[in-house]
């Protein structure tokens, strides 16, 4: 269900590889979230019919997958013992800009972007680059 009760999946796979070699590491996170059922009005049988739907029916929403990636480098010295432990990170989030599932709702709760944005990524791709020092 998309309302106010937030969207419930029977599970989402989160897995992620990391890689690193000398001063370079390499990142890949996926995000997995089944095929759901939005049932609206259905839901604990509040009514025979969806009326979120034009058919009546409870809504079935897609699977969803989104890779995000990143490639970090620790930079060397260059002699000065501040920059040590510092990296740059360069990467993108939902790598294949897949887009947000349509989520029906009944206009009765902030819904966004047609969508249950705590559940699927609304922004689309995101790159990014990150100078982090660690002390």
């Amino acid at each position: 269900m998309g309302g106010w009760e937030g969207l419930l999946p029977s599970y989402i796979l989160k897995p992620y590889i990391n890689y690193s070699f000398k001063n370079i590491t390499a990142s890949a996170f996926m995000t997995y979230i089944p095929k759901v059922t939005a049932p609206g009005d259905q839901f604990a049988g509040q009514s025979p019919i969806d009326d979120d739907t034009l058919n009546g029916l409870p809504y079935k929403i897609p699977s969803y997958f989104t890779t995000d990636a990143s490639v970090s480098y620790t930079l060397p010295t260059f002699g000065h013992s501040w920059m040590s432990n510092t990296t740059i990170t360069v990467g993108c989030d939902n790598l294949f800009n897949k887009a947000a599932p349509y989520v029906p709702g009944d206009g009765a709760y902030a819904a966004e972007n047609n969508t249950v944005k705590g559940t699927y990524d609304i922004i689309g791709r995101f790159t990014f680059v990150e100078l982090k020092k660690a002390f």
